[in-house]
């Protein structure tokens, strides 16, 4: 194992340019905005607290001053509701709960020292204190936690650092020490001035506002087991709810400087972590960063998967390099000396992201490709270490396996003692089985992943000129640029939902659309220019998708009329699973709609109940239709693969989902998971039956 020397090659503390004044002023002007929402903030609470002395005072004179029966109850009740509120005050004042986090786990400095100096080296350099604390948690981050509370703001004593391990187990350490060092910089009045009062006291603020209910759950929980409690709870709720939107909508106003701020916040953090790291290590950091936590994510959704198997991993942590890698080489991607991706410019040239950006109420922070270009500019050079900042601790592997218990405590905790291990090995060889049955052939590019063959027209049986075919190639047909429409077109339809949710919704929200700022008033003129653009894009690839089959057509009329009649049915095969495959999304759709309406309001009377468990039974009957012509569409290309065993069950069986007006749980679960294993069963099948037509389509070449 690497000592500290090797994992931290730069001796000398670097000097870092002081903020300039202009920047120092936009810090100070951000910090009295948040001042000046808390001082609404007080009076709004000071203005509550009146209300509370008011029926307090209202209760006393009552009893004081009346003695019958109805003064008495009256004066009883104003007390008691006074009392509520005052104690609504303390709690909206002084809660400060944040959700326990399971899978943290503190360090200790003497069992691992180089990581305790390499962060007491990078404190130093940024004039920040030490933490008091420092835990490691599975994600892909380093998180700065300080305390919720305005007495400490100015202090820098207190704070708590917290380190991913899935940050450590994708990065080196030249990577890690960036990581770490952009997130001290928003703790040092040295590196951003009043910027750093400013985030802290924002992230206090957005706590307060968006995070802090646990004394809301106590009112419900109580308000729930006792009916008389129920009285005064449901009062303090609603009083919550006027405060919190009262609230809300200053904080809008004052959150809009910092979010501009913020910004140049986060630049100011990347050069004084650039000036630590270097350029390119910068550069690889958030690159490996962002891959890593996809590749995370899916780990820790397979954890959940095998647990129901009777399976698990040992550590998540092997489990999660192993699909890095993977991931890396079916990207056609180099790795380093350590096992870890060089994620080259080439990777993101095709990648389709979201036009649209939400400027979140506590940051707005720039995209990769602005930070890259920042890192580039500055031009830093550092060393590039290719060792593994698992080289900081120590006991690596006994950290990793403690991690995965508390993970799957968490996730799983009626995980069988008797469950058997499930290796990395074992993990990689059946997303490699899984991705050979159901991978679609290389040379289409990706074309047909995620476009759906579109039904046959007259003209697509139309045979092509020898001028004709001759303008065309394989090649060409199937390039990038053909491949990145489609992509572009998946992009924009998921843009114009989104589109249509802020035009429709209520509350007012800022975002980002190619790269300029709006607002949900502004939804509607950018929905209607989208569908313009999704709608000519969509014609433009429907012309190329039939020229390509007209293409491959004309091939097979070349080879005889056995290929003809074998390319059509196998086409005509893709066009009728793909239907039913839409006729079980949209069965499933209407399930998961009738059962929300039931279970997503705790005030629903049965008699309401009634008419969505009759459509629930129609929706049954539907699916039983459906699923009985799976199997036969199976026998169109020569694989029957037998139903899933839900699938099978729910046949065997005839439920209710009603009995002496008690909603039977176990069938509705059923049905539920029987139409989710269809739905799957049915995609997979489409794939098949597309990977057999394509291959074909490529034997003809």
């Amino acid at each position: 194992m690497a000592d500290f020397k090797s994992a931290r090659p730069q001796a000398a503390v670097p000097m870092f340019a002081p903020p300039s004044e202009y920047f120092r002023q936009q810090g100070r002007r951000v910090l009295i905005c948040l001042l000046m929402f808390l001082i609404a903030y007080f009076l709004l609470l000071v203005i509550v607290t009146g209300l509370a002395a008011v029926f307090l005072t209202g209760g006393v004179l009552l009893l004081l001053h009346f003695s019958t029966a109805g003064a008495t109850i009256a004066g009883i009740v104003a007390m008691l509701v006074g009392m509520m509120v005052l104690l609504f005050v303390c709690l909206f004042l002084f809660s400060r709960r944040t959700p326990e986090n399971l899978c943290r786990v503190p360090l200790q400095a003497g069992h691992h020292p180089r990581l305790f100096a390499f962060v007491r080296q990078l404190t130093t350099a940024a004039r920040v204190s030490f933490p008091r604390v420092i835990a490691v948690v599975p994600e892909v981050h380093v998180h700065m936690r300080f305390p919720l509370r305005l007495s400490q703001l100015l202090l820098q004593r207190g704070w708590q650092l917290e380190i991913g391990l899935g940050l450590v187990n994708s990065t080196s350490t030249s990577e890690f020490r960036m990581v770490l060092a952009h997130g001290l910089t928003y703790l040092s009045p040295y590196l951003t001035g009043a910027g750093s009062y400013a985030h802290r006291l924002n992230r206090i603020i957005y706590h307060l506002l968006y995070e802090n209910e646990s004394w809301q759950r106590s009112f419900r929980r109580y308000g729930r087991r006792y009916r008389l409690a129920m009285f005064f709870t449901q009062p303090m709720i609603k009083l919550d709810q006027v405060v919190q939107f009262v609230l809300r909508r200053l904080y809008q106003v004052a959150s809009r400087s910092y979010r501009m701020f913020s910004r140049e916040l986060t630049f100011r953090a990347d050069m004084a972590a650039v000036t630590i790291s270097g350029s390119g290590a910068a550069v690889s950091a958030i690159r490996r960063m962002e891959m890593s936590s996809f590749c995370l994510e899916h780990c820790l959704h397979k954890l959940s998967m095998l647990a129901a198997e009777q399976l698990k991993f040992a550590n998540i942590f092997q489990a999660h390099g192993s699909l890095f890698r993977y991931y890396a080489s079916r990207n056609r991607l180099p790795v380093d000396d350590a096992g870890l991706p060089r994620i080259t410019d080439a990777y993101y040239e095709n990648m389709v992201r979201s036009r649209i950006r939400f400027l979140d109420q506590y940051t707005s922070q720039p995209s990769r490709e602005e930070r890259e270009a920042r890192f580039r500019a500055l031009g830093i050079v550092g060393d590039m270490t290719a060792d593994s900042s698992w080289s900081l601790f120590d006991g690596a592997e006994e950290l990793q396996e403690h991690m995965t218990r508390l993970l799957y405590y968490q996730e799983a905790p009626d995980m069988a003692v008797s469950a058997r291990w499930y290796s990395p090995r074992d993990f990689i060889r059946e997303m490699k089985e899984r991705h050979r049955q159901y991978e679609l052939p290389r040379a289409f590019n990706g074309y047909y992943d995620d476009q759906p063959f579109l039904p046959l027209t007259e003209f697509s049986f139309l045979q092509m000129t020898p001028g004709e075919f001759a303008q065309y190639s394989f090649e060409q047909l199937y390039n990038a640029e053909a491949v990145f429409r489609i992509r572009r077109l998946l992009g924009d339809r998921q843009d114009i939902d989104t589109l249509r949710a802020l035009a429709d919704g209520r509350a007012a929200v800022s975002f980002e659309f190619d790269g300029q700022i709006y607002h949900t008033g502004q939804a509607p003129i950018l929905l209607e220019r989208l569908t313009a653009e999704v709608s000519q894009l969509e014609e433009m690839l429907q012309d190329h998708q039939l020229t390509a089959f007209r293409y491959h057509h004309t091939q097979a009329l070349q080879a005889g009329e056995l290929a003809v009649h074998s390319l059509i049915s196998q086409y005509n095969t893709v066009i009728w699973q793909q239907d039913l495959a839409n006729q079980l999304n949209d069965c499933m759709s209407q399930i998961i709609h009738y059962i929300g309406h039931i279970y997503s309001s705790s005030d629903i009377t049965m008699e309401e109940a009634l008419p969505y468990f009759e459509m629930l039974r129609l929706e049954d009957a539907q699916l039983r239709i459906l699923l009985e012509t799976l199997p036969a569409q199976d026998d169109l290309f020569g694989e029957v693969k037998p139903l899933p065993d839900k699938v099978q069950q729910f046949m065997k069986q005839d439920y209710t989902y009603l009995k002496d007006n008690t909603p039977l749980m176990d069938e509705l679960r059923q049905l539920h998971e029987a139409a989710s294993a269809a739905q799957e069963y049915a995609g997979n099948q489409v794939i098949l039956a597309k990977k057999s037509c394509l291959e074909f389509v490529l034997a003809l070449q």
